[in-house]
């Protein structure tokens, strides 16, 4: 890892569950929710050299054991992952802060 003693940020949020309202179909952010606080994701980030998202080993699998191994997940799992789900938040993130006038610095990461 090119972490070294460069920042290190590690973090989870906690699932929510949406009984009314939908921040993207009209309520414009008004919902009523609750955390439910044994489901979380978590997510850990570090300046690196270039901008790195990395698989999950287990959920977002790149490598099997064999043919047998990648059938047996392909149909378990489908083939959906949360790398796409980090490409289109990082995506976002630039749209967001380049339409607010919002200058990021020249530094990468690793996600």
């Amino acid at each position: 890892s090119d972490s070294g003693s460069r920042s290190h940020i590690k973090t989870k949020t906690y699932a929510r569950v949406g009984l009314m309202g939908n921040p993207s179909d009209g309520f414009h952010g008004k919902t009523l929710a609750t955390t439910v606080s044994n489901f979380w994701a978590s997510a850990e980030l570090w300046e690196s050299d270039q901008l790195r998202l990395l698989p999950h080993p287990l959920y977002d699998p790149s490598s099997f054991s064999g043919l047998a191994d990648l059938h047996f997940i392909g149909r378990r799992e489908g083939y959906y992952g949360g790398t796409r789900l980090l490409m289109a938040t990082c995506k976002r993130f630039q749209e967001l802060c380049t339409s607010s006038g919002i200058a990021l610095p020249r530094k990468n990461f690793t996600l």
